[in-house]
């Protein structure tokens, strides 16, 4: 009735193997005899092994995290030494618009949410509430301690553009009224004085800036801006200067100005581009040249836009209107908005400058006298008229040729760089697909390469596991073993049991 254990171990040669135990039935019957193994110890079993899975993963991650954080602060040194914004104005940037980005993605999703899920969507709804309101927030305090920056005031500004453009009384709208659930439940009819305010203010610091990106940031921002200060004035109907307040039509005026001269200045600067290519352009032939990065129905859209907000402000009553001065007992603020109402119409009434008097002259006369003189001398009456030209063709052609391969160096460099992306971003594509590490439940790689690249990994997999068992401190051994059944029985110890005689 007893059973005979015996120690048996399985393991590579020289190593330390896994202990079973195999015990066999007592008393004997006529049949041939069993073995039975007991896997009493598989679960410890396994949990070495993941736990000496994840020491050799921790090690190559340990091994790995020098050279990735140097590539990562290489390549962040060079992107940030090509922006005009410092470090901590981009960290800035960054937090505020991941956070108008989470609360966009949540707005959406609220907005696909079944009517009956009602918790969910009121959650969601206080945070739409808030999502203007901590934007503006944050830009202010960034403006204060000097973190103010283009890309900041264009999140933004594009964000209130979208709420106008979408609906000028919505809930993220009402949000920018009170800081209270009271009060923005209270306020779902209102926010416009505070949405005009809001746009004034982000338009007027993105003008203001004076970086060198502010002309392409005022050409990208144009559409949207008067997209929405159309929305402004055609949301309330004919009496929508009641509902904005004298402060809110004032700061739909002074935005429509900052938005025009925008206009103005894309013009300008398309109308400077134009009129060398037209001279170059064979019979004088029109030649059409973006607006300042604008398409042709983008300035259109704008500039109908603009001129239905000034058609609207034009019909106001004449004591709404935005032109006359404000009177007693406004506020300081809307003296100062006035007041840069005027300077910004009369700046864009002006004439521009004349050139200084020493653009006009010969170039000659900016040359001393005695070089004047000298040269007047050597080259008067001896030298033919086509002589001055030929080193100016031989030096255009010299400049041009050099620009050439520089413009080809420079297409050559895009496309090793484009090339690399691409490259990096398929090689991890592969790698999170099931040809990989099977994250994404889908395959890339064709039926004829999977098996190749498989095998080769499972190759380097091998290898990287000899070269670490061979520098390993513990030589690759595992100092702690499973062992099976009593202590005493060694693992040599293996007697077959003998065949029963008859």
């Amino acid at each position: 009735g007893s059973r005979a254990r015996i120690g048996l171990t399985f393991g590579r040669g020289g190593g330390a193997g896994d202990k079973f135990l195999i015990g066999a039935p007592a008393p004997f019957s006529a049949e041939a005899p069993t073995l039975t193994v007991v896997a009493g110890g598989q679960r410890r079993q396994q949990k070495a092994i993941a736990m000496q899975s994840l020491s050799r993963g921790a090690l190559l991650l340990r091994r790995a995290s020098v050279p990735a954080a140097v590539f990562s602060a290489g390549y962040g040194c060079r992107w940030v030494q090509d922006r005009e914004e410092t470090v901590p104005q981009l960290l800035a940037c960054a937090a505020t618009g991941s956070w108008a980005g989470l609360a966009k993605s949540l707005r959406l999703l609220g907005s696909s949410l079944p009517e009956e899920a009602t918790w969910p969507k009121e959650k969601l709804a206080k945070v739409e509430a808030r999502e203007l309101r901590l934007l503006v927030a944050a830009a202010a305090a960034c403006a204060e301690r000097g973190l103010d920056s283009i890309p900041l005031r264009r999140i933004e500004l594009r964000r209130l553009c979208e709420h106008a453009e979408a609906d000028p009384r919505g809930i993220a709208v009402a949000g920018l009224v009170g800081s209270t659930e009271e009060e923005e439940q209270a306020s779902h009819s209102g926010g416009l004085p505070e949405l005009s305010a809001a746009i004034d203010r982000a338009a007027s610091a993105l003008s203001a800036s004076g970086a060198a990106s502010t002309a392409a940031a005022e050409a990208e921002m144009l559409p949207c801006v008067a997209a929405a200060l159309r929305a402004l004035v055609t949301a309330g109907g004919p009496t929508w200067h009641e509902e904005a307040t004298q402060d809110g039509v004032l700061h739909v005026a002074h935005a429509s100005m900052v938005a025009t001269s925008w206009l103005a200045s894309c013009a300008r600067t398309r109308q400077s581009a134009a009129a060398p290519a037209v001279a170059s352009a064979p019979g004088g032939e029109a030649v059409e040249v973006p607006l300042g990065g604008l398409t042709p129905e983008e300035e259109q859209a704008a500039a109908e836009n603009l001129a239905a907000v000034w058609q609207a402000l034009g019909s106001l009553p004449a004591g709404s209107r935005a032109g006359q001065r404000p009177a007693r007992g406004r506020r300081a603020e809307a003296v100062d908005i006035h007041r840069d109402l005027e300077a910004r119409y009369a700046a864009l009434q002006a004439a521009p400058p004349p050139p200084p008097s020493s653009q006009q002259q010969p170039l000659q006369d900016a040359l001393p006298s005695r070089v004047r003189r000298c040269v007047a001398a050597a080259l008067r009456g001896s030298a033919p008229k086509e002589q001055p030209q030929r080193p100016g063709g031989a030096s255009a052609s010299a400049s041009s040729s050099l620009a050439s391969k520089a413009g080809l160096r420079e297409k050559v460099s895009k496309a090793l760089e484009m090339g690399a992306w691409i490259a990096l971003f398929c090689t991890a594509m592969v790698a999170l697909s099931d040809d990989g590490f099977g994250y994404f439940r889908f395959h890339l790689l064709p039926r004829q390469l999977r098996a190749p690249l498989h095998s080769l990994l499972q190759h380097r997999a091998e290898w990287v596991e000899e070269l670490m068992a061979k520098y390993d401190e513990r030589g690759g051994q595992v100092e702690e073993t499973v062992v099976l059944g009593p202590r005493d029985i060694q693992s040599s110890y293996i007697q077959a049991p003998e065949a029963p005689q008859y």
